[in-house]
This record gives structure tokens, C-alpha cells and sequence, in this order.
């Protein structure tokens, strides 16, 4: 429920301040609320009569849609790196890789998709870390923001991958 009022207080900052740093990580955490909530169950006690007609749709496209969540979110965290083209790029494949994971669940090709996921997980996260070391050097205050938790979220990581589930048939 923490994730649920963060991403509401992320909202409110951007209808206030009008940066889309704000949406674009209230939108993360969205997405994130909803993986938890489809990986805790919750969604069969939330809508007992109608879960069983979608099962795990929402939480697979969740999954992809982080993936375009994140790319969105570094992109503006990262501004000074959004004038080098091949940075620029990399978010937008991201964000393209995120959107294609997401359509592929109705398509009923999640399962191939879903199999590039953990490999291209280790790639952003890697990125995403030697790029905020990187705008640290130069003095950059977003890549600051970005690099705390981030070497936090690296002791995690084992255990993060190890929840990945196996795509559902």
C-alpha cells in the first residue's frame, strides 16, 4: 500500500509542478502495485466473479509496462544524458521492449517474450548504474538521486530475480 500512496503523492507534485519526472515515476510504481498485486494474489480477492476471465493479464502487462516506465523515468532523471544519441536510444528501445512485452500478453506470445526479460533486466540495471556514475563525475544532482538507492537495490537483486516467475501457459 506504501507503493499505491507514493505513486498518488508523485501525482499530485506533477499536477502542481508540471515535471514529468513526477508522472513518469507515479506511473512506475503503478505498475509495480500492480505486479504485487497479481504475484500476492489479490486480485482473486479483490473481483472474485471476473479474475478467472483474465487471470494473470494485468500483472504480465504490468511487467512489460515497468520496463517502458523505467526507460520514461531515467529519461528524465537523466536529462543531460538524453543529448547523447546513443543513451537517447537505449531508453527508447526500452521503452519499445516494455510496449511490445505488454502487447505480446493478449497476443498469447508472453511466454517467448517474457524469456529476453531477465537478461535485459541485468542490462538496464547495469546501464543505468555506470550512466548515473558517470553524470556523478560531472556533478549531475539527478544521477545522485538515481545512484543511492541504486546500490541498495544491488544487494537486493539476487533475491529480486529469484521471484521471477515462469511465464504462465
Amino acid at each position: 500500500m506504501a507503493t499505491l500512496a507514493i505513486a498518488l503523492i508523485n501525482l499530485v507534485y506533477f499536477v502542481r509542478v508540471r515535471d514529468h519526472i513526477f508522472s513518469s515515476y507515479a506511473v512506475f510504481l503503478l505498475m509495480l502495485f500492480t505486479v504485487f498485486l497479481g504475484n500476492s494474489g489479490m486480485t482473486v480477492l479483490l473481483l472474485p466473479e471476473v479474475s478467472h476471465h483474465f487471470a494473470n493479464y494485468p500483472m504480465e502487462m504490468a511487467v512489460g509496462l515497468t520496463f517502458s516506465c523505467i526507460a520514461a523515468f531515467a529519461s528524465h532523471l537523466f536529462r543531460s544524458a538524453r543529448s547523447h544519441r546513443p543513451v537517447r536510444y537505449f531508453f527508447h528501445y526500452y521503452f519499445a521492449f516494455g510496449v511490445i512485452m505488454a502487447l505480446s500478453v493478449p497476443a498469447g506470445h508472453y511466454q517467448t517474450v517474457a524469456r529476453l526479460m531477465p537478461l535485459h533486466g541485468l542490462v538496464l540495471i547495469t546501464v543505468l548504474t555506470a550512466l548515473s556514475i558517470y553524470l556523478v563525475r560531472r556533478g549531475e544532482v539527478g544521477a545522485r538521486i538515481y545512484l543511492a538507492p541504486c546500490c541498495w537495490a544491488t544487494l537486493a537483486m539476487p533475491s529480486a530475480f529469484s521471484s521471477f516467475r515462469e511465464p504462465s501457459a
